[in-house]
């Protein structure tokens, strides 16, 4: 017999280990919101196109883990997000260079953007390095498409 819990916010039962149903469709409520009042337009946009998810998917296929997470705790977790290290806002030029995407898992990504609000110079410059060893690692080379 698998082990239950219940929800705090709704109070139905479900597995441990799981997502309630309700905390889902909250987040996606959340975001939808996010989206329609808070985002940039342009910005929007461009994380719409066709352009922006075949380059991810590519990015995602080039590192095939969250980068951060490899680096600094050795771990290896699939990635299923795409960050830009120097953000759309900061410099739009730099919104298709594979150098500035970096390979994380959704739970790394905040993490990353709440580091952002404390000292974004110095987390950009350690994502920076961290990225660069990382595809060198990997034997990345840039000019191989």
């Amino acid at each position: 017999m698998a082990i239950k819990k219940i929800c705090s916010r709704c109070g139905r039962v479900v597995p441990a280990g799981r997502p309630c149903p309700c905390a889902a469709a909250a987040g996606r409520d959340r975001h939808n919101v996010y989206n329609s009042q808070q985002r940039d337009k342009k910005t929007q946009a461009f994380y719409n196109s066709r352009q922006w998810r075949s380059l991810s998917k590519r990015v995602l296929s080039i590192d095939g883990c969250d980068v951060y997470l490899y680096m600094t705790k050795g771990v290896l977790e699939p990635a299923d997000t795409v960050h830009h290290v120097i953000p759309l806002a900061d410099d739009w030029d730099k919104r298709l260079t594979v150098s500035n995407l970096m390979s994380l898992t959704h739970g790394t990504h905040s993490a990353i953007e709440r580091l952002y609000k404390q000292n974004k110079e110095t987390m950009i410059s350690q994502l920076q390095q961290m990225l660069e060893a990382y595809r060198n690692e990997i034997g990345y080379d840039p000019y191989d498409i």
